[in-house]
């Protein structure tokens, strides 16, 4: 009997002192001794345990760290250590490493890593890294990287990239290549964003010397670089970053034009609904977002209204003997109320588009010698994707993620 006595109070001795080393667990930024949680503070009763349950130490059996419930900081139940719970470590809950929940790793609920919920890393919900919600990472929702929502990274929603929600992301990015972006409204929450000019000499200039030939699409297997087409009409009208940098760039294939704005983080207009355009539906606003743009969702024959204005854009009928500056018909625009406006899709240069018929595609919006006629946004002039010359360049579109 004595030496029972003798082997409980060294056992005694030996938990109190690993129960006041008092290690300290992050959570989110903040730290906090290992001692706290509920169902009392400190030192901790049980069997093996030193203490009293409502001050320091652990409570459980066979428990090292500090007092507190199942689901807070510091140990409490069976087998754990510096946490709370049932074979937790550094936080509360069953078989958790630094939070409270079921098998947690610092954070509560059940499976996670420094986060509350199922299955989370850094964060709470279900299946959670840095975040809450159901299988996310670093933020909430379901499937998230970074953010709430569901299957989304850096934001909240449905499979979205830096934004939140179904709806979470509700604004064109600014951060990518290219021209900057105007935002398209096509009902509720719903959108997408083109480029609210074409694209230049000087923007093309970096994609020419940065641009990757791998994962072009099919039908370009004879696209071998991206750089423009020099000499003849292309000598006159064409590629000049140095002398006309803010001149929308021509003399691109139809293959150029797609990698540069997938390059760009983009895509080349096509479908609202992803992917190309079929030939029948290049003039539906609810299918063509080229169309869709120019036309304000089908509203418009015209970028800036219903009747030909002669002159108002760079056509036939204006000073200009080609290209213009990007943007430089300042009365050439349209846009959604509060949106930035969308420039050129009129006159200037043609438009390449993601609508190919065979190695045929579409190019949208005349050019510098449009009329009446071939200015309107329902105009379609069409030629192989591996033409270059100076009456066509291109803008990218953008979809939020789904």
């Amino acid at each position: 009997m004595g030496r029972g006595l003798l082997r409980l109070s060294s056992v005694v001795a030996l938990l109190t002192g690993i129960g006041a080393s008092g290690c300290l667990v992050s959570f989110d930024g903040y730290e906090k001794a290992d001692s706290g949680g509920s169902g009392g503070q400190g030192a901790s009763a049980g069997v093996g345990n030193g203490g009293s349950v409502a001050q320091g130490g652990s409570s459980g059996v066979g428990n090292a760290g500090a007092g507190g419930s199942a689901a807070d900081g510091g140990a409490a139940g069976t087998g754990n250590t510096g946490g709370g719970g049932t074979g937790n470590t550094g936080g509360g809950g069953t078989g958790n490493t630094g939070g409270g929940g079921t098998g947690n790793t610092g954070g509560g609920g059940t499976g996670n890593t420094g986060g509350g919920g199922t299955g989370n890393t850094g964060g709470g919900g279900t299946g959670n890294t840095g975040g809450g919600g159901t299988g996310n990472t670093g933020g909430g929702g379901t499937g998230n990287t970074g953010g709430g929502g569901t299957g989304n990274t850096g934001g909240g929603g449905t499979g979205n990239t830096g934004g939140g929600g179904t709806g979470g992301v509700t604004d064109c990015p600014t951060n990518l290549k290219g021209p900057p972006m105007s935002r398209m409204t096509l009902g509720g929450t719903d959108f997408f964003c083109v480029d609210t000019k074409e694209v230049s000499n000087a923007q093309y200039e970096e994609f020419v010397s940065f641009g990757s030939l791998s994962g072009q699409p099919s039908g370009c297997s004879f696209n071998t670089n991206y750089a423009p087409q020099m000499g003849s009409s292309c000598g006159t009208f064409g590629y000049d970053p140095g002398g006309k940098p803010d001149y929308p760039v021509t003399c691109i294939d139809w293959c150029d034009a797609y990698m540069f704005c997938q390059w760009a983080g983009k895509r080349l207009c096509g479908s609202i609904s992803g992917g190309e355009v079929a030939s029948g539906d290049r003039t539906n606003a609810s299918v063509d977002e080229w169309y869709n743009a120019c036309t304000l969702n089908g509203s418009r024959t015209f970028p800036y209204g219903n009747g030909y204005a002669s002159g108002r854009c760079n056509d036939v009928s204006s000073p200009s003997s080609g290209p213009f500056i990007c943007g430089g018909f300042s009365t050439c625009s349209g846009n959604y109320p509060g949106e930035a406006p969308v420039y050129d899709m009129s006159g200037n240069v043609q438009e390449w588009e993601d609508s190919c018929s065979g190695n045929s595609c579409s190019s949208r919006g005349g050019d510098w010698l449009s009329n009446s006629t071939s200015a309107a946004c329902a105009a379609v002039v069409t030629a192989n994707r591996d033409v270059r010359d100076h009456h066509r360049g291109f803008r990218c579109c953008w979809d939020p993620p789904n």
